[in-house]
């Protein structure tokens, strides 16, 4: 393929970090069909990739990406996996294939900083942003380096930073049963979980394992060769079992009519490792779930880049993790359950808004961030405003 088919441009809001502009753009050379553009992705993946290595967020601008499902289409050509949204705190609703919205939050608030998802162990390593309807005003998705966030802190406070890496930090937070919309951090336990059985969302594995193991010995009587679909239509194949079962060998089984109750107890085993597998501790209430997450490290070593990274939600959960079940200021602690101290909490709010890049939306946008170089955040906004997300492993 032509290498004119994508170019690099300069736009007025990027920074230059060590001579790297940030975020580094693509546009296309000329019109072409998108039909193409997954094509296109594929074909010039390996250049994309060292760009994004490179600036740790590309954006591209121009590209004929009118819908949701193109949106899609353009995530499934880059090839990364798909990393399911469990454990965060964003109300979010499902759109299409890999594609649902960004946060739902009203419009009058501002979301703050944050890596995506850095308060559970598993994130994604990288995330997409696709603007479907562009904003009446404001509405932009912030910016900033990881690591000069760091840099910074380490230089101004060095004893808050070594005490940040020594003993990481612990989040807080409550869940109402349902999702909440009038709430930046509204979502409910049964969405976060997905499963609607409070058992389901605190059961470890293993519980359950003996029951599963009994009902593939009964249907090893009659049927050979497994190929089976469970409820969120991906294929359950022999190593998922393994994964699932803890079984060194597994014959495979055909299942037909017993296929109802096999995907039933497959998906409660999953399920009830939901909350154990993200290492929180649960507290039921009267209407929700006190969740306590951590001791969760609050720096991060970069390994392709060599760098240490400030990756965490500390500003976010201190400033921004309020609502009515919810105060913010005892949302995230150290890891030894110490208060954070404010002054230091607001002043690296300052730095990463001095540090950050806010490019104003526009139709078809599609913003790729290295979750584990950029943190990112919302500015507030008049409808209307549509954006989406996908999230990768």
């Amino acid at each position: 393929m032509p290498e004119n088919l994508l170019t690099q441009v300069g736009i007025p809001q990027q920074k230059l970090h060590s001579g790297v502009p940030f975020p580094a753009v693509l546009t296309p050379n000329s019109n072409q069909p998108k039909s193409q553009l997954p094509q296109i992705i594929k074909e010039q993946k390996t250049w994309i990739g060292s760009l994004l290595h490179q600036s740790g967020a590309v954006l591209f601008r121009g590209f004929p990406v009118n819908s949701a499902s193109d949106f899609n289409d353009v995530v499934e050509a880059f090839g990364y996996e798909e990393l399911p949204y469990v454990g965060g705190a964003a109300p979010r609703t499902s759109v299409v294939g890999r594609v649902f919205t960004a946060n739902e939050s009203p419009p009058d608030q501002k979301i703050p900083f944050h890596h995506e998802m850095a308060q559970v162990p598993e994130y994604p390593s990288k995330l997409f942003f696709f603007c479907d309807v562009e904003p009446g005003s404001g509405g932009e998705t912030p910016i900033v380096p990881s690591h000069v966030v760091y840099e910074k802190m380490k230089n101004k406070y060095p004893e808050f930073v070594e005490r940040l890496e020594e003993h990481g930090l612990i989040y807080i937070r409550v869940l109402g049963e349902d999702d909440d919309p009038s709430s930046p951090i509204g979502r409910g336990w049964k969405s976060t979980f997905l499963t609607k059985d409070k058992s389901v969302a605190e059961e470890r594995f293993h519980d359950l394992r003996a029951l599963v193991v009994q009902m593939v010995q009964c249907l090893k009587q009659s049927y050979c060769t497994l190929h089976m679909r469970i409820s969120d239509s991906s294929v359950l194949e022999k190593r998922t079992l393994q994964d699932l079962l803890g079984i060194a060998s597994f014959e495979q089984h055909k299942v037909m009519k017993y296929k109802t109750l096999v995907t039933a107890v497959v998906e409660k085993c999953r399920q009830g490792r939901r909350a154990a597998k993200l290492g929180m501790k649960l507290e039921w209430l009267e209407d929700g779930v006190k969740t306590v997450m951590g001791p969760i490290p609050g720096i991060k070593f970069n390994q392709e880049r060599q760098q240490k990274i400030w990756f965490n939600s500390m500003v976010a959960a201190y400033t921004g993790w309020k609502d009515a079940r919810n105060d913010p200021v005892k949302a995230v602690t150290f890891g030894d359950g110490q208060p954070l101290p404010a002054e230091v909490v607001h002043d690296c709010l300052s730095i990463l808004e001095d540090e950050s890049v806010a490019i104003p939306w526009k139709k078809g946008d599609i913003l790729l961030i290295d979750n584990l170089a950029v943190l990112h955040s919302r500015k507030s906004f008049n409808p209307p405003r549509r954006v989406l997300a996908s999230l990768c492993k």
